[in-house]
């Protein structure tokens, strides 16, 4: 048997176990990929994952983004988001929108669903100004 085809035995059971492990811990698969430093031997694996869903207290699957928005307006921060934000409808250009989540970084941080479902980012300040309008 060759090397090369050692490795593929190799990699796509470790692929399968990878999975498994990950969806068992509410994860999926993005991408795997391997590589093999064929003077030593070694392959080495990159993964990478996303979250699947997040369950709540009452084992309902929960949103991150969602949850995120809900805990930095609780601390409430001066230019922050607030809590009677979320699910509440705003308009801009001409268009209606509903806050549904709170991203980690970024300028555009606060996301909206459009009535078709669309989901847009937003600038939190610009939300407060539509919001007080």
């Amino acid at each position: 048997m060759t090397a090369m085809s050692e490795y593929s035995k190799v990699h796509k059971a470790t692929c399968a176990a990878v999975e498994a492990a990950l969806k068992a811990n509410g994860l999926t698969l993005k991408k795997i990929t391997a590589s093999v430093d064929q003077a030593t031997g070694e392959i080495r694996f990159s993964i990478k994952t996303h979250l699947a869903a997040m369950k709540g207290s009452d084992g309902k699957a929960t949103d991150p983004d969602r949850e995120r928005f809900k805990r930095e307006a609780e601390i409430g921060f001066a230019n922050g988001p607030r809590l009677d934000w979320l699910d509440r409808p705003f308009r801009s250009g001409g268009q209606s929108y509903s806050v549904c989540g709170l991203k980690p970084r970024g300028r555009l941080r606060l996301i909206a669903k459009r009535a078709d479902g669309k989901m847009f980012k937003f600038a939190v300040e610009d939300v407060a100004r539509l919001m007080a309008a």
